[in-house]
């Protein structure tokens, strides 16, 4: 595996060699006043719009910034808040030098309420390799959990056990599959392995959130076929805070009687800065389409700071969160107690970010350091602790970017380590247990011609080490160590300025988590009996997708098929039996040869000005290869018919969500029938002194239908929130 990373840096070197960096200069005027404009943001774009170089403008109106030397033609993008933005193309030279004026916008607002920026790389964005939900429309989706906000999204379905708990899972796949994400460092917490463990994150701390596929996942994830969710803020290493700005956000909704604040601000202290946020959630017992949902309230309170320097050609920032939520997990099943658990979950993390700039062979050095510190435990209504977890997390890691050149246009090569300290208490038979996990890998993007390729491949080492207590000398868990080799591939070609069509394809190795290996007892906040297997081999699959994607200035369409061929498959499979002792369903960690298959269609119309038709689709298919039935907790097929209208400053939005019936079910699982609800959106920004306001008022389900996601755990009794009006106020300063 190293030689091969060798290798390709090898071929890297010899392609790159001649790059030799070239000085952009120039000078940023008002247009009117002819005065400078300090902190303009000045972005330099190759042809299919790579982002080459950025910096800002000095007080003086002055920049200056270097590119590769082979370019003769660029474009150059300047923005700055109250001014229109400027765009052109211009011709460089070994003594290039020019001025440019900006002009005065009649209206100030600030940019994430009014604009959205364009992505880095156009094609990945129209075939949904990689996508930002700006603020704007961030705030028209905002709830109170992650699974909650995106669930509107294609191919994002939400799996739960009561609102406090929804998670986000993309087309099927095990939680594993959906990396969470806080500006490019992984949220470490439980999410993942159990239904009843809510993700440890606000989505009220952040202004956007990216989704990431394809060969630069492997950047951040040693899985490749599927995805990342990345929670941002401003990117402080980068982007230089222009003033202090400070902004507020209150929600509520009537379905849960939930009620959260936020508070965000920024403040420039020459070069440096400080920013941070802070929020609290409540909500009570949730309201169903067949009455209230008993202990399924939560609470919550976050909080985190950032201070930090932001120079050329060295920034850094470190940065402290602290993440604290309550809550309850109905009771009324099988094996659950009849009132419930009620769920105590903490979470703090320091975090340390620097990026250095070279501009020479290599380009840029990111290193990033994080530290999470995790508790959660889990009480019995009579105040007993039922489950104890504590994990501490070590996380490191380096990126190499070099300097683009004729036929390449980015290159990351990296290494990231992780050490990790699980601890278990009170009813858990998972067995303490530690690991560490080293990996290296590599990811270019080259243009030839019509055609963009980006590749990568990554190699993980991982190894767990559980301690061995009194209660397992008899059945020892034994120690495992894997070693897994991902690549990923994507192959697109542009018809023209319309259409493109995009490949991609690779292989898939994962280990099996701790609770896959060595689970081996109750675990009653989820109703289950969940037994691991400690022999289990890697997860293994190849993935192909082929995606079409074309837009007009009237029309915008992106279809995909994909198609995951898994020789080893592992997953949780209710046996039908009973735990006699604690009456809980038993559910075993199996492996077998299986197949995930789908399809997924977005389409966008604007027949008019201000008016605005679109079709969100999805269908995902599993099936079991050995036993010829189907995969348990597929997501049935569903969409969403959107029709917006825009009078002035109002927005107005028509939303239709449909699911057909999920008939084709795993075994000892019970099918859950058709729905579709309606829902509307409105929004209207206004100004008050000096304050920009925002206000939101979004009614779910709109006609109160009685219907069930087919992903949640408790299904069989109570089905989703009945109609739920959300208010959002949102105001900046």
């Amino acid at each position: 595996m190293f030689r091969i990373i060798t290798f390709l840096i090898f071929v890297n070197t010899l392609i790159l060699k001649s790059a030799v960096p070239l000085e952009i200069k120039g000078t940023v005027l008002d247009s009117r006043t002819k005065k400078p404009i300090a902190e303009a943001k000045i972005i330099l774009h190759n042809n299919n719009n790579k982002i080459l170089a950025n910096c800002a403008s000095n007080a003086n109106g002055e920049f200056a910034t270097s590119v590769p030397n082979e370019f003769t033609q660029l474009f150059i993008e300047i923005q700055k808040e109250g001014y229109l933005s400027f765009r052109t193309k211009i011709k460089v030279d070994s003594n290039f030098s020019s001025t440019f004026t900006l002009e005065p916008k009649e209206y100030k607002l600030p940019g994430l309420v009014v604009t959205s920026e364009k992505s880095k790389n156009y094609t990945l964005a129209l075939h949904n390799y990689s996508a930002t939900i700006e603020e704007k429309e961030l705030i028209k989706s905002i709830s109170s959990t992650l699974g909650l906000t995106l669930k509107n999204e294609t191919e994002i379905f939400v799996r739960s056990m009561g609102p406090a708990t929804s998670k986000p899972v993309f087309r099927g796949l095990s939680l594993e599959y959906l990396n969470i994400f806080e500006n490019d460092l992984p949220v470490k917490d439980l999410s993942a392995t159990a239904p009843d463990h809510s993700t440890a994150i606000d989505p009220l701390n952040f202004n956007k959130i990216e989704m990431i596929r394809g060969p630069r996942l492997l950047i951040y994830s040693p899985i490749a076929l599927g995805g990342m969710i990345n929670l941002l803020t401003r990117d402080f290493l980068v982007e230089k805070i222009p003033k202090s700005n400070f902004n507020g956000t209150a929600v509520y909704e009537s379905a849960y009687n939930a009620f959260g604040s936020n508070l965000k601000w920024e403040v420039p202290l020459g070069n440096f800065f400080t920013a941070g946020s802070g929020g609290i959630r409540t909500a009570d017992d949730m309201k169903s389409g067949k009455g209230t949902v008993a202990n399924t309230y939560f609470k919550s309170k976050s909080a985190n700071i950032i201070a930090g320097m932001k120079n050329n050609p060295f920034s850094f920032l470190l940065e402290g969160s602290l993440f604290r939520t309550q809550y309850g997990v109905p009771g009324g099943f099988v094996g659950a107690h009849p009132k419930g658990v009620d769920i105590d979950l903490g979470k703090n993390t320091i975090n340390f970010k620097s990026i250095y700039h070279l501009h020479t062979f290599i380009d840029i050095i990111n290193f990033n350091f994080s530290r999470t510190y995790y508790h959660h435990i889990e009480y019995e209504k009579n105040k007993a602790v039922g489950a104890e977890f504590l994990i501490k997390n070590y996380h490191a890691n380096l990126n190499l970017n070099f300097l683009p050149g004729k036929l390449v246009n980015e290159n990351t090569f990296g290494f990231t380590f992780e050490k990790g300290f699980n601890d278990y208490g009170g009813y858990v038979f998972t067995p303490p247990s530690n690991s560490i996990l080293l990996s290296t890998y590599f990811f270019q993007n080259i243009r030839i011609g019509d055609h963009y390729i980006d590749y990568s491949i990554r190699f993980d080492h991982k190894e767990y080490y559980p301690k061995m207590e009194e209660n397992l000398k008899k059945n020892p868990p034994k120690s495992r160590i894997f070693n897994n080799i991902s690549f990923s591939v994507l192959v697109m070609h542009k018809f023209g300025n319309n259409s493109s069509l995009g490949l991609n394809f690779g292989k898939n190795e994962r280990f099996p988590t701790l609770e896959e290996l060595y689970s081996n007892g109750p675990h009653l906040a989820a109703y289950s009996f969940e037994i691991g297997n400690n022999q289990l081999k890697k997860e293994e699959a190849y993935f192909g997708e082929l995606s079409y994607a074309m837009k007009t200035s009237e029309f915008e369409l992106n279809t995909s098929g994909y198609w995951y061929e898994f020789t080893n498959y592992l997953y949780p499979l209710n046996t039908g039996e009973i735990n006699v002792a604690q009456l809980l369903p038993i559910y075993q960690i199996t492996n077998t040869y299986a197949r995930l298959w789908g399809l997924s269609l977005n389409a966008n119309w604007e027949p008019i000005e201000n008016l605005n038709f679109s079709l969100h689709f999805a269908l995902s298919r599993g099936i079991n290869k050995t036993t010829s039935t189907n995969l348990p907790m597929m997501p049935p097929t569903k969409g969403l018919l959107v029709v917006s209208y825009k009078l002035k400053k109002i927005e107005i939005e028509l939303l239709n969500n449909f699911a057909f019936a999920q008939k084709r079910v795993g075994e000892n699982e019970a099918p859950t029938p058709g729905y579709t609800i309606f829902s509307l959106n409105f929004r209207y920004p206004f100004t008050f002194l000096k304050f920009i306001s925002v206000v939101n008022i979004n009614i779910d389900n709109i006609l109160n239908t009685t219907y069930f996601n087919h992903l949640s755990r408790i299904k069989s009794i109570y089905p989703e929130p009945g109609r739920n009006i959300r208010l959002l106020f949102t105001l900046f300063y």
